[in-house]
């Protein structure tokens, strides 16, 4: 025989479960990481292990088929430690100090100049103008070349940035002298 009470109680709980406090989940207080692993050429970086160190946890796998690091962090977390092996043993792995959440829009100057940053446009921060970085993306990416944040430069590098849709296959980038390509030449 069943508890009447039980029956009539919400969900099928009982009066005493019904007024008992329930932990919040902290997977609800929790935001996505994502991080796309590329090589000078742009390529995505595939299988590569890594571990990701953020808030007194560690997070670690292998970069998936897209190259992407996906991975669930604390909400309140500010800086992270990512940590990347080669497949080569015996290497030491490459390491970035990341900062989370801080990014300004791609519109403002350092919003551009911190995602020129870690598409790895800028060697040392505080010796490459921002200029010089927008023309060298300009040129990697095949864009007339200005030096500006003009809108199409500013579309390209968000539409790079977040989504990885805007590269095209370019030679691998190298610092030095470039000319704008012809209208015939562009892909």
């Amino acid at each position: 025989m069943t508890d009447k009470r039980q029956d009539d109680a919400p969900g099928g709980m009982s009066d005493s479960e019904a007024g008992r406090v329930v932990e919040e989940c902290p997977l609800a207080r929790r935001l996505r990481v994502r991080i796309v692993l590329r090589g000078p050429d742009f390529e995505a970086r595939v299988g590569l292990r890594y571990r990701l160190e953020v808030a007194g946890e560690t997070h670690r796998g292998k970069v998936d088929s897209g190259g992407l690091l996906d991975v669930l962090v604390p909400e309140k977390a500010r800086t992270a430690r990512l940590q990347v092996w080669e497949p080569q043993e015996g290497t030491r792995p490459l390491e970035w100090e990341l900062e989370l959440g801080s990014l300004m829009p791609t519109g403002m100057g350092q919003g551009a100049r911190d995602r020129l940053d870690n598409l790895g446009f800028t060697e040392e921060k505080d010796q490459v103008r921002t200029e010089d970085a927008l023309a060298d993306y300009q040129v990697a990416m095949r864009l007339p070349v200005t030096a500006k944040l003009d809108p199409r430069t500013r579309e390209h590098l968000d539409a790079t940035y977040h989504e990885g849709t805007a590269q095209k296959p370019v030679p691998p980038w190298r610092p030095g002298v470039y000319r704008d390509l012809d209208p015939g030449e562009r892909p």
